[in-house]
């Protein structure tokens, strides 16, 4: 008797475990199923806190060009008491657009704000289709942060005769 007792316990602990292990796994720090860290007032930049009161257009990375490469960079600049950016803090984007990206940031100037930060966002794209022999780069600022680099894909051009 008791080992059809023992057999059908262990029975039931094979069938509980499973489920035991995926609410553990699945809920981990008590019920939130997000591995992600809370949002720190102190890392949160909202749009409504940034004014850009400068800022420096920027041709298109050469690398970008070169290698036919866009995407977009997001940048957390740190900014002393007169808004001016003195620590660029790239946070994503394609490496070979970030370091243009940074130089380019340490040139902005925003309104003062209590965290002595803000962000930029760099959409770096290459135009579709044929652009001509010239070329052609557009740079447009939307507020609040935001700096559109547009630009021609270049093509290797076949030597003259």
């Amino acid at each position: 008797m008791s080992g059809i007792g023992s057999e059908d316990h262990r029975m039931k602990n094979t069938r509980i475990f499973p489920m035991v292990l995926v609410i553990v796994v699945m809920f981990p720090m008590g019920g939130r199923m997000s591995s992600a860290r809370p949002v720190d007032g102190d890392d949160l930049v909202l749009d409504e806190n940034v004014a850009v009161t400068y800022f420096e257009e920027m041709g298109y990375p050469i690398p970008g060009l070169l290698g036919n490469l866009q995407g977009d960079v997001v940048m957390r600049v740190k900014l002393d008491e007169q808004g001016n950016v003195i620590l660029p803090t790239p946070i994503s984007g394609p490496g070979r657009l970030v370091n243009d990206a940074m130089a380019n940031a340490q040139k902005w100037q925003f309104r003062p704000n209590t965290q002595n930060a803000a962000v930029i966002i760099y959409e770096f794209r290459l135009a579709n289709g044929s652009c001509g022999a010239a070329l052609n780069q557009i740079f447009v600022f939307r507020e609040p942060n935001i700096a559109s680099v547009t630009a021609c894909p270049t093509h290797p051009q076949p030597p003259a005769n």
